[in-house]
């Protein structure tokens, strides 16, 4: 599908389509203002329109594929994403403390509208310059039923 290299300045990556991030003004701190507790994040990652997940600083090496993962990987987490006007976006959550609605064409894949698993897996190797990070869209009928606790899905420890 694709590679995409993030640079992360601390919390984690985020995932969303241009539509569900439409109400954010320019230079808007969304992250402090409607993205920092429990009961703020969740719903949105429930509902699969601003998605994060946390890995902590570093760059991270993404490779896009499809389906689902077809042997054993490690730090498997499982996230849902409503995908409009046929993008995906992959930013720095910390993007959010400072909004600019342009996501490079570098951090995006074109995939069709509609709901997918993402399935996230890497070997979490943080010796090297870059974490892989495998990433497997999953195209679904609904949005997939969550359960997660606390702040963030956490894909490393």
């Amino acid at each position: 599908m694709k590679d995409i290299h993030l640079r992360v300045h601390g919390r984690g990556i985020l995932l969303y389509s241009p539509a569900a991030a439409s109400h954010l003004a320019v230079q808007d701190n969304f992250l402090e203002r409607s993205y920092s507790t429990p009961e703020q994040v969740l719903p949105l990652v429930y509902e699969g329109s601003l998605v994060a997940f946390q890995t902590g600083d570093g760059f991270f090496h993404l490779t896009l594929r499809e389906g689902y993962p077809r042997e054993a990987m490690n730090c498997m987490l499982r996230l849902g994403v409503h995908v409009n006007e046929d993008v995906l976006c992959f930013r720095d959550l910390y993007d959010l403390s400072d909004w600019e609605p342009d996501c490079s064409k570098d951090q995006q894949v074109e995939l069709p509208d509609g709901y997918y698993h993402v399935t996230l897996c890497s070997d979490g190797d943080f010796s090297k310059n870059e974490v892989v990070i495998y990433v497997y869209l999953n195209p679904l009928e609904a949005m997939p039923s969550l359960d997660f606790r606390g702040n963030l899905p956490v894909l490393f420890d």
